[in-house]
């Protein structure tokens, strides 16, 4: 009966010490890894992210280039695609795979939505010469701005998760003009 009693406590020894001891040891190894996974996610997701704002920003740029001169057909065809390019561009941006990540998204949803409802009162405006279309479509561009500066400031958050040092996240913002035409 002694030596069941010495076993028993030796077992429940093992699983209260060594157990444990090698769980935490083995779980900061995981969070290692997941941390280094997760930078690399980070960047992929940053990489498209930031294309997808580059293309929206850039369209948006189109259309309120052709809103300065919306009676020219070229310049009306423009603002009826760009509505649609919009629409269809909204329901891509379903790529997040974490709360994070789909909070993120959301501001280049908006920044579509706004655009694309801008597109709506800018054709609008166009047929009726309405002031109510033109006070709508201009609070759809303020809109869009502000969607535009949440994102681009987000970003720096973001570029700290996928591992970029102060330096590189300060020459990947700098470059931002670069990258975008410039909305009036």
């Amino acid at each position: 009966m002694r030596k069941e009693r010495g076993c028993l406590i030796l077992v429940l020894l093992f699983f209260i010490i060594v157990v444990p001891v090698f769980t935490i040891l083995n779980f900061d190894s995981i969070k290692e890894e997941s941390r280094t996974t997760s930078a690399e996610e980070f960047k992929k997701f940053d990489k498209e992210s930031w294309g997808d704002f580059k293309e929206i920003y850039n369209a948006y740029n189109n259309v309120v280039g052709a809103i300065g001169n919306p009676y020219n057909t070229t310049n009306y065809q423009i603002i009826v695609d760009s509505k649609d390019f919009f629409s269809r561009k909204s329901t891509q941006l379903n790529y997040g795979n974490t709360d994070e990540q789909d909070d993120y998204l959301s501001s280049l949803n908006v920044m579509c939505i706004s655009a694309q409802t801008t597109c709506k009162y800018a054709l609008k405006f166009i047929d009726s010469s309405k002031q109510s279309d033109l006070s709508k479509m201009k609070e759809e561009m303020e809109r869009f701005k502000s969607a535009a500066i949440l994102f681009s400031k987000n970003r720096a958050t973001l570029l700290k998760k996928a591992g970029y040092t102060e330096e590189e996240i300060k020459n990947l913002i700098n470059d931002l003009d670069s990258d975008l035409e410039s909305v009036e």
